[in-house]
């Protein structure tokens, strides 16, 4: 039996080629069915049911770190349950998908009490709320200066005496990976 797992690798050099990143992943023993997706490090993959996901996380570090001299691989690790909950948890009409953004932590979920300080600030002015331990920002639209300025306050805002790191996507690139990992 196997477990797949969507991986997103935060600020994946553009230098490094999907194709190649694949064929070197493929080699890790108890990976099978190896998808990548955008340019963007998203990963998808089938693993043995023996792997936690600690082991499928270190397995591509390694890969990252020694192939690619990536010093310190960051990532965000979700079975593909977790990850579907997380995209059923869209608290944005459907028809902002162009305008939303998912903050995915590195290593945990975030918990309402690493927000509490500011949630007045997070839910009223900056359009942007915790739900399933994942932050979802909606913005006029999605890669502009004034979404970048977001982007740096949102990084702000949840790191105050904890230590998350996040990537992030937009709704429809993440909705993209689910159907390409459901195929």
């Amino acid at each position: 039996m196997t477990t797949k797992y969507i991986v997103l690798v935060r600020a994946l050099s553009t230098k490094i080629k999907m194709k190649d990143l694949k064929d070197q992943l493929e080699k890790i023993k108890g990976f099978k069915n190896l998808k990548t997706f955008f340019t963007t490090g998203n990963i998808i993959v089938d693993v043995q049911q023996t792997m936690t996901k600690k082991e499928v996380c270190m397995e591509i570090s390694n890969v990252l770190s020694n192939e690619y001299q990536m010093e310190k691989p960051l990532m965000a690790i979700f079975n593909i349950e977790e990850y579907n909950d997380i995209l059923s948890s869209n608290p944005y009409d459907k028809s902002n998908e162009s305008k939303t953004v998912i903050f995915f932590p590195i290593n945990e979920f975030l918990k309402q009490s690493d927000c509490d300080k500011d949630k007045d600030f997070m839910t009223k002015s900056s359009q942007w709320q915790l739900v399933n331990g994942v932050i979802w920002y909606l913005g006029p639209t999605t890669g502009t200066a004034s979404d970048v300025k977001i982007f740096k306050l949102i990084e702000k805002k949840i790191k105050p005496g904890s230590n998350h790191e996040y990537t992030f996507r937009t709704l429809r690139s993440t909705q993209k990976i689910l159907d390409t990992a459901n195929k």
